[in-house]
């Protein structure tokens, strides 16, 4: 669908960073195997919008990471933030996180 129409640089961008999102939903949030997590990807004006919701099953809300060379791991935000044109987080109701971000169309 997006793939006819968006540039194969940008559907690069958005394959990476929402495997990051979906990783870090998977890793960072408690999703066990019966929990859902929420995938979105919409058109929004000149972007197009993924979101990743996930069961929220920690205290910490999703946040960059100080970049350690010496760990591995810990640069899905980071990315996300670095290529993006817009990313963010909301807690959701019932403590679930949603995070999200545009890349230019």
């Amino acid at each position: 669908m997006f793939g006819e129409t968006v540039p194969e640089a940008t559907m690069h961008d958005l394959h990476l960073l929402t495997t990051e999102l979906v990783t870090n939903a998977v890793l960072h949030a408690g999703a066990g195997a019966s929990d859902a997590i929420e995938l979105r990807v919409a058109n929004v004006a000149d972007a197009l919008r993924v979101s990743v919701t996930d069961p929220g099953r920690t205290s910490d809300s999703p946040h960059v990471e100080e970049l350690d060379p010496e760990v591995p791991g810990g640069m899905g935000l980071y990315l996300v933030e670095q290529i993006s044109s817009r990313w963010g987080t909301n807690r959701l109701e019932g403590g679930a996180n949603r995070v999200w971000f545009e890349l230019a169309a």
